[in-house]
């Protein structure tokens, strides 16, 4: 196995990333949903050219042997009420193979100085797809996030 390599993404990653959101997707609580390759891409494109052109979304790739194995994607926002920019990630995902590493670490320290940078009083990490919950729940406890929100679901 190559070096690992953590940078901030570009136009050319897109099939890559395109791949990770399948493979999620096909992990994930959200499979049975219906899975439109169309919509995937126009929001990879729409999360790239924010990224570009004002700023709001941030978001890194890790590459092993020239092969996009994660992301992490963060755009900042406010609430209703306040003007403070709070951080939520978009999307996150590591190959299963290379989880346990320190890839997530990396990926969420990048996220978190690109929040102090832009003056965010908080960033936000969720774990919407299912994806082995109570691990990424305690690792991010021991990162020191702390639980803020529930979210429940209903099918219909």
């Amino acid at each position: 196995m190559g070096a690992l390599v953590i940078r901030q993404w570009e136009h050319g990653d897109f099939p890559e990333i395109l791949r990770l959101g399948k493979l999620m997707y096909e992990e994930s609580s959200y499979n049975r949903l219906f899975w439109c390759e169309q919509m995937a891409r126009d929001f990879i494109q729409r999360c790239y050219t924010v990224s570009m052109d004002t700023g709001e979304v941030y978001c890194n790739v890790a590459i092993i042997d020239e092969k996009v194995i994660g992301i992490l994607g963060v755009s900042n926002s406010s609430v209703y009420f306040s003007n403070d920019l709070i951080v939520k990630d978009i999307l996150f995902y590591i190959e299963k193979e290379h989880r346990g590493a320190r890839i997530a670490v990396e990926l969420i320290n990048l996220a978190e100085i690109w929040a102090e940078k832009i003056g965010a009083k908080e960033i936000q990490l969720g774990i919407s797809g299912e994806i082995d919950m109570e691990r990424t729940a305690c690792f991010y406890r021991r990162l020191g996030y702390s639980d803020c929100a529930i979210q429940l679901r209903k099918g219909l």
